[in-house]
């Protein structure tokens, strides 16, 4: 699923309000970015909510409340072209194994 460039161009504006706190060099802090949204960092959530892209596409009302949809904001953004730009945490590792260890471990 390709990604309009709008959230980005949208999402961008909203994270250089913080200086460098989301970007390392030019490139986004996908990690820093998905904490604040997971603790609910009042700062950044408050401008977010500021602009109609936003509210629009990531708010939905239900009986009465708006609730803040993360998980499509994080699916739309931080996991775009996730593996051209990030180190996956643990080594992929092919071989012959027994016993549940690979034979290269003994």
């Amino acid at each position: 699923m390709k990604i309009e460039p709008k959230i980005f161009d949208e999402l961008k504006k909203i994270l250089l309000l913080f200086t460098d706190k989301y970007f390392i060099d030019e490139e986004l802090n996908r990690t820093k970015l998905s904490e604040d949204l997971r603790k609910y960092d009042e700062e950044l959530l408050d401008k977010l909510f500021q602009s109609d892209f936003i509210k629009q596409h990531f708010l939905k009302e239900v009986a009465g409340q708006k609730l803040f949809q993360i998980d499509q904001l994080e699916e739309a953004v931080l996991y775009n072209d996730y593996w051209e730009t990030s180190y996956t945490k643990y080594e992929n590792r092919i071989g012959l194994g027994y016993k549940g260890h690979f034979l290269a471990d003994s």
